[in-house]
């Protein structure tokens, strides 16, 4: 078969992708494409071959697909990365150089990729790939099939396995969080709108006129009631408790609905120099300023910020300021409840693992309260630390 001439507009090859896509060629022009007999540029060849790697004509497809693998990797890797090749062609070609990742890293680089490309990578990409599209956290966030690939993907690293794991549970925490303030805001106003009933009824109930008032003081003069004064009756332990448990949960919600109505600047302001109580409801705000501010405030104790670190509803910044800051990871009972709090960041978690002596890794490799990730870097680390023990640090 002897290639026809190109160099004339006139030919049939003249307008090659334009004429492959709107199927004007016939079946002996596509095959000449195909096998690569045609002496085209080689990018314009690339993608020819890319579009009829899906031809109707299996010979044709076949022959299209042998020719793209062997094709050298600068050529194919210049069609990847270039901004002008439409995501369909990009798709074609991850799956056509699926094991290839010097070509399906300029893919997931190149910004016209779609989501679907960028999920059949995540779930079927070698490892090098897959950690290099985790770091894109602004596409993966958006997307909860990316991250259920890179999940299902076997050569996802443990590392982003457990960072994406943490991810997902935060997330569903921080809904039911929402859910949870969401409830108690309702509760709040409709307690606010019946108290403002009752001060509306109260308020038109009329008040007694003169001659209501000399019949009722006629009546008493009349009839005077001696009422023997009872002895007031002894409240139990347990409904003494009751009854205060009562009032400091009616002064909580009042509180909490105070803080709604405020907006984040005073609740900044609050959250630096408020009480315990609204810093503590403040330490679980959605916003970061208002949330950063409340731990980091001044009046803020150590014991504070060991609840605090145990809090599975607050956002990781403060976990963050607490993880990183030399004063709180002093105590031994600050970095246990960050350790075993699975909305601590990552690398946070595995710093503080890294001064935790043999007793402290010991019961964290048995705890089965912590994720599996964190309990196995426990034990790992506590063997090792067993093992230079044993072995006398000698060298």
């Amino acid at each position: 078969m002897t290639p026809p001439e190109t160099s004339g507009s006139d030919t049939p090859f003249g307008t090659v992708l334009q004429d492959i896509q709107e199927k004007t060629l016939d079946k002996e022009q596509r095959m000449i494409i195909a096998k690569g007999f045609l002496p085209l540029e080689p990018e314009v060849l690339a993608k020819a071959l890319l579009y009829l790697s899906s031809d109707d004509e299996p010979e044709i497809k076949e022959a299209a697909q042998d020719t793209i693998m062997e094709l050298p990797v600068a050529i194919v890797k210049n069609i990847a990365q270039s901004r002008d090749t439409v995501p369909e062609l990009l798709h074609i070609l991850a799956r056509m150089r699926i094991g290839d990742s010097e070509i399906l890293e300029a893919i997931i680089l190149n910004p016209t990729i779609n989501d679907d490309t960028f999920t059949f990578i995540a779930k079927h990409g070698p490892a090098n790939v897959v950690e290099i599209l985790s770091g894109n956290q602004e596409r993966i966030l958006q997307n909860e099939a990316i991250i259920a690939a890179i999940l299902s993907n076997p050569n996802t690293s443990q590392f982003i396995r457990m960072r994406l794991e943490m991810y997902q549970q935060e997330q569903q925490e921080q809904r039911e969080a929402r859910e949870r303030d969401r409830e108690l805001a309702e509760q709040a106003a409709a307690q606010a709108l019946e108290e403002k009933i009752k001060a509306e009824r109260v308020k038109a109930t009329p008040e007694p006129t003169t001659v209501q008032k000399e019949s009722i003081l006629k009546e008493k003069a009349v009839k005077p009631t001696v009422t023997k004064k009872a002895a007031p009756k002894k409240k139990k332990p347990a409904e003494k408790e009751e009854i205060e448990l009562l009032d400091e949960e009616k002064e909580h919600i009042t509180t909490a609905q105070r803080i709604a109505g405020m907006n984040v600047a005073d609740r900044v302001k609050l959250a630096t120099l408020g009480t315990r109580e609204e810093r503590m409801i403040l330490v679980r705000e959605m916003n970061r300023l208002v949330a950063v501010a409340a731990i980091t405030s001044p009046k803020t104790t150590e014991d504070d910020v060991e609840q605090i670190a145990k809090l599975k509803n607050v956002m990781d910044d403060v976990l963050r300021e607490i993880g990183t800051s030399r004063e709180y990871t002093k105590s031994p009972t600050i970095r246990r409840a960050l350790i075993e709090n699975p909305r601590t960041p990552v690398g946070i978690t595995l710093n503080l693992m890294k001064h935790a002596n043999e007793k402290e890794l010991w019961e964290l490799s048995r705890n089965r309260n912590i994720p599996d990730v964190i309990r196995t870097t426990a034990r790992r680390a506590y063997s090792r630390k067993m093992k230079r023990k044993s072995g006398g640090g000698g060298h």
